[in-house]
């Protein structure tokens, strides 16, 4: 039997474990070429055996971030909403996304978006994002397929299901 579609030939696998087994490092890349240099960081979880500190598994969590503290207060986010719960963390604020096709060829452009989602990019602009908004504008034409290709690929993707037990165990918080 042929996948209805061809992203379902992506291996999904779902690992649950205890809390109190899984820490944080933050690992360093660092790449020259030439007179350049360029330095990354990501954090990583990972998850040893209870008593132990032989590593079962590694998940990255943020990869490729030029900043240190940034990773730090995720992770220290992530610890506060593990021990206290979805109250404890101030400012969750959550990225609307629309699936429209208007929205999806100005994916790349959000602060020229009608309505509340390109309000919000406006008002959060700081000076130098009004020159990259215009340096960008010139770039339309690249953008262009790009966003139509976006959406393409929002409307051929099927929709993300849990499996029962995970989706009813992850709202019981």
């Amino acid at each position: 039997m042929k996948p209805k579609y061809w992203f379902n030939l992506w291996h999904t696998e779902i690992k649950v474990y205890e809390w109190n087994c899984i820490e944080a490092e933050i690992t360093k890349f660092s790449g020259s070429a030439g007179k350049t240099t360029v330095v990354k960081h990501e954090l990583v979880l990972v998850v040893c055996r209870p008593q132990s500190n032989e590593v079962v598994d590694r998940i990255f969590l943020k990869g490729l971030d030029p900043a240190v503290p940034t990773l730090h207060e995720m992770w220290a986010g992530v610890r506060r909403f593990m021990q206290c719960g979805p109250n404890a963390v101030p400012g969750i604020e959550t990225n609307i996304r629309e699936t429209g096709f208007l929205y999806s060829l100005l994916a790349y452009m959000p602060y020229f978006l009608p309505g509340t989602i390109g309000r919000h990019h406006r008002e959060t602009m700081r000076w130098y994002d009004y020159v990259l908004a215009f340096m960008s504008f010139w770039l339309f034409w690249i953008w262009l397929p790009l966003g139509v290709c976006s959406y393409i690929a929002g409307t051929c993707a099927p929709e993300p299901q849990w499996p029962a037990e995970i989706d009813a165990e992850s709202r019981s918080l």
